[in-house]
């Protein structure tokens, strides 16, 4: 399916090695058979279409340097409305190692050539026009672990200050060679036909976003958000996180991610914001108070946001958490994991938007039922409806009125007597202008008043 063309003389002279005496120099032979090699799996095992339209496809050996200036690894480049591959003539210096059991030079050309076919590929689904020609290298990088999945030369880029691992609240978008991983998680979870899938729909409409064509394959934006919670838990899980049952193939392989917080027990962060499809790790160590666990996410601005957890149990077990809900200003959800079974956690607040940026409050809350315990409302501010919840250890007469901000009493939610256990009352705002509201809750005459806004 291809023609080689090298120089075994001047600048552009390939390694002179024929170990084989057939004429033909060694680093050629390599070429050809990596490249025999990606069209195997791209086109005939996986199904990309065929970039090749006519007998056969060329690839220059070149001295890269000599004609850009730099050290690349590969171009591809177009000529006469069709593509045409550039690989470096000897990878011999400014290349990083790989892992490779032939070399790193072996590595480099079988990589190269897996990566630059596959931008063929593109360009012949959408001529990488639109905005999908942003993502390409993203999707390119992609085929390297594919084709060669021994070689690793893609743990260069997923080290790299800008990765999802190592700056996660930087956000990516578009996303290039070190968001390799996030495609790697569509592949990981759904196998390589997701993908040919994604390209389809692109191949279909070339001008489509690269996350339209994604949420439209995944059954649209609420698959899409709970998906992207996911894929930042993956690395999350990852490096010295890494445990049996959850993540990536070779996540113990991956660099430990950056984590923006610790914390131990309960945690009432104040207001943050997170970037377009970003996130931000926080790790807790277990509350000295008893109880199972629960969470919060509020002062949420756009419905993309949800969060990620992870907890890692005493007895070595992990247990995944996906947190989301789109109908809501804050999210609230209990967990039957109590602090006693707790090593610790993992937590990640995600923004799966390309489009906004979102602030947020992020809560971990201890909910003990022999404790007397009143939580903040939910969601809050609140547009017609809010549940207030509590807790009470025993048997105890109980009063749950609302005032207006000028002390009014407005409302009675609930007066007498109750038993022990865990309550939620919801305060219908339908009828009440907007504004601040208190809710007052008195137990055996014990005051606690909290605040709550009430938005239309």
């Amino acid at each position: 399916h291809f023609t080689i063309h090298y120089e075994t003389s001047g600048s552009h002279a390939v390694p002179p090695e024929d170990t084989d005496n057939d004429g033909i120099p060694d680093y050629v032979e390599e070429v050809a058979a990596a490249a025999d090699s990606s069209y195997r799996h791209e086109v005939e095992q996986i199904g990309y279409t065929d970039p090749i339209i006519s007998n056969t496809y060329d690839i220059e050996v070149v001295n890269m340097r000599d004609i850009y200036g730099q050290d690349f690894y590969g171009v591809t480049t177009v000529q006469n409305q069709t593509t045409f591959i550039r690989i470096e003539n000897d990878f011999a210096e400014g290349f990083p190692p790989n892992d490779d059991p032939e070399g790193n030079q072996i590595g480099a050309i079988k990589v190269t050539i897996a990566h630059e076919f596959k931008h063929a590929v593109q360009y012949e689904a959408n001529e990488w026009q639109g905005e999908t020609g942003s993502w390409l290298e993203m999707d390119a990088t992609l085929m390297e672990e594919l084709v060669y999945d021994n070689v690793n030369d893609y743990y260069n880029y997923i080290n790299a200050r800008n990765s999802i691992f190592n700056n996660p609240s930087l956000g990516f978008y578009p996303g290039s060679y070190a968001e390799i991983t996030w495609a790697l998680f569509f592949e990981e979870k759904y196998g390589s036909q997701f993908w040919v899938d994604v390209w389809e729909t692109i191949k279909a409409n070339p001008f489509i976003s690269m996350i339209d064509a994604l949420t439209i394959q995944l059954g649209g934006p609420d698959s899409f958000n709970q998906h992207y919670i996911e894929s930042q838990l993956w690395h999350y899980a990852s490096g010295n996180n890494a445990s049996q049952g959850f993540g990536f193939e070779e996540r113990a392989f991956y660099p430990t991610p950056n984590i923006s917080d610790n914390f131990t027990g309960d945690i009432s962060q104040p207001s943050d914001t997170l970037n377009v499809l970003s996130a931000k790790y926080f790790e807790t160590a277990p509350s000295p108070f008893p109880g199972n666990i629960a969470f919060t996410l509020s002062e949420l601005v756009n419905p993309n946001i949800g969060l990620g957890v992870l907890a890692f149990f005493n007895d070595g077990s992990v247990e995944p958490l996906i947190i989301y809900n789109d109908q809501q200003e804050s999210i609230y959800s209990e967990t039957d994991w109590s602090w006693d079974e707790i090593e610790k956690m993992g937590i990640v607040a995600a923004n799966g938007s390309y489009q906004q940026q979102t602030k947020y409050a992020l809560g971990v809350q201890s909910i003990d039922p022999q404790m007397v315990r009143i939580e903040q409302n939910y969601p809050n501010p609140f547009n017609q409806q809010t549940t207030i919840r509590y807790s009470i250890p025993e048997q105890k007469d109980v009063q749950l009125e609302i005032f207006d901000v000028l002390g009014r009493k407005v409302a009675t939610l609930v007066d007498g007597s109750q038993t022990e256990g865990i309550y939620k009352e919801t305060f219908d705002g339908q009828n009440y202008a907007s504004g601040i509201y208190f809710y007052r809750i008195i137990f055996d005459g014990e005051v606690t008043t909290k605040k709550m806004t009430l938005i239309k």
